[in-house]
């Protein structure tokens, strides 16, 4: 009887654990679809007056433009990026608002043959106003194991994530929870990687309904061997 009580006890935890791995794909998929529309609706270049007007959070995914001035000499390089095959990182530069926040700005990726060479002298205007245009996005931390920055001795600092929190810490300034992607052809731009949409809300449902059909087949066996046991 006991033997039978863990087997039950079992399957009923793999047919829970099927179906919230089903409607999380769902979840997933339906944040996707936000993005991608949001990505495709066509939008107005948001001057930097416009920004006292609007919160910061009715401008993700638009396109935006800021005025301020780099703070170049505190960059950041997020290791381990990709880009056809080649690895190397996304230079990462805060950027000093007119009125006084700071921006975390992604410049794009730099294979790691260039990383030898001096890139900040591409950026414009470094000690004076600037203005640029980019798109903006909340990003999430995710999961992360240790610390984010592996060196803390020197700029620019390697950062093992994108992490906000470890950048304000180093930099000793508080910084907005978003980032701004460089435009491409902006000056100070080196290659746009970043996309707002790794996997598309259409694969997040095709694993959903994976799912699903797997806690169905599994309920059918469940089902099956139950009556055989009756």
């Amino acid at each position: 009887m006991t033997k039978r009580l863990i087997v039950i006890l079992v399957y009923l935890l793999g047919l829970i654990l099927l179906l919230w791995l089903g409607a999380w794909q769902v979840q997933r998929g339906l944040h996707k679809q936000q993005v991608e529309q949001a990505t495709k609706r066509e939008t107005k270049l948001v001057q930097p007056k416009q920004l006292d007007n609007l919160g910061w959070q009715q401008l993700i995914y638009q396109p935006v433009s800021l005025k301020g001035q780099w703070l170049s000499d505190q960059s950041f390089h997020w290791l381990g990026r990709s880009h056809q095959g080649r690895m190397g990182v996304e230079v990462l530069v805060p950027f000093e608002l007119v009125n006084g926040e700071l921006i975390m700005v992604n410049r794009g990726w730099l294979g790691e043959q260039s990383l030898g060479l001096e890139v900040d002298p591409l950026l414009d205007d470094l000690n004076t106003g600037a203005v640029i245009n980019g798109q903006i996005y909340r990003p999430t931390k995710g999961v992360t194991i240790g610390k984010s920055i592996i060196d803390n001795s020197h700029w620019p600092r390697e950062s093992l994530y994108l992490d906000l929190e470890a950048f304000a810490a180093a930099l000793q300034k508080p910084l907005l929870p978003y980032v701004l992607v460089l435009a491409e052809g902006s000056s100070g731009a080196l290659k746009r990687v970043w996309q707002p949409v790794v996997m598309s809300s259409t694969k997040h449902f095709g694993y959903a309904v994976q799912w699903f059909g797997l806690a169905v087949v599994f309920l059918v066996f469940g089902f099956i061997w139950f009556r055989k046991k009756s």
